[in-house]
C-alpha cells in the first residue's frame, strides 16, 4: 500500500508518514513533515505582476507583463467573460510576455496574469484586460521589444571583455585597432 499524498492546501505535496518505520524514523519524518508545514504556513505570496499589456495580432493576442522579482514563476488566466473564477490557466514560467494563438479573427478574451512560488503561494490576479483577435491580413504594430536584462558594460560584451581596442571578428580571432 503507498503513502498517501496530499494534492491541495498548504500541504500539497507532501505525503503522510508511513506507518511500517520504525519508532524513531517516524519520529523524526514526522517532525520534518511539520517544520516543513509550519514554513510553508509563514510564505508571503509574490507580489502581482505589473504592466499588463494586451496586443492584438493576426488570430491572438500577444501579453506582456513586468514579473516580479519574488516569483518562481508566473500564470496567464484566461477567459471569455470577465469572470476569473472560471479561466483557463496557463503555466509560462519565468517568461514576461506569452502569445494566445487563439486561431480565428474577432474573439474576445479577457486575461489576468499572477505570479506564484514553488510552495504554492500564487499573488493576486493583476486586473483584467480584453483583446479581440484580428483578422489575418489586418495591419498590424507588432509589440516592443521587452527591456533587455543586462550584466555590466555593453563594451565588454561586444569585445569580448577586452574593453576598448580589441575587436571579436566572426572567424573569432582577435586584431587589434590601434
Amino acid at each position: 500500500m503507498g503513502n498517501k499524498t496530499i494534492i491541495q492546501g498548504p500541504t500539497r505535496g507532501i505525503q503522510e508518514v508511513p506507518q511500517h518505520l520504525d519508532r524513531l524514523t517516524r519520529s523524526f519524518l514526522t517532525d520534518m513533515r511539520e517544520n516543513v508545514l509550519a514554513l510553508r504556513t509563514q510564505q508571503a505570496p509574490p507580489s502581482v505582476p505589473t504592466n499588463l499589456k494586451v496586443t492584438p495580432i493576426s488570430f491572438g493576442n500577444v501579453l506582456q507583463w513586468t514579473r516580479p522579482v519574488n516569483a518562481d514563476f508566473v500564470e496567464v488566466l484566461w477567459n471569455t467573460t470577465p469572470d476569473p473564477t472560471k479561466a483557463n490557466v496557463v503555466f509560462v514560467g519565468d517568461a514576461a510576455q506569452w502569445t494566445d494563438n487563439i486561431g480565428q479573427a474577432n474573439v474576445k478574451r479577457y486575461y489576468w496574469v499572477r505570479s506564484g512560488k514553488n510552495n504554492g503561494v500564487r499573488s493576486a490576479v493583476a486586473p483584467p484586460l480584453a483583446g479581440t483577435s484580428l483578422a489575418s491580413g489586418s495591419p498590424v504594430v507588432p509589440p516592443p521589444a521587452p527591456p533587455p536584462y543586462q550584466l555590466g558594460n555593453r563594451n565588454q560584451a561586444a569585445t569580448g571583455g577586452q574593453g576598448p581596442g580589441t575587436t571579436i571578428y566572426q572567424g573569432g580571432g582577435r586584431q587589434s585597432s590601434e
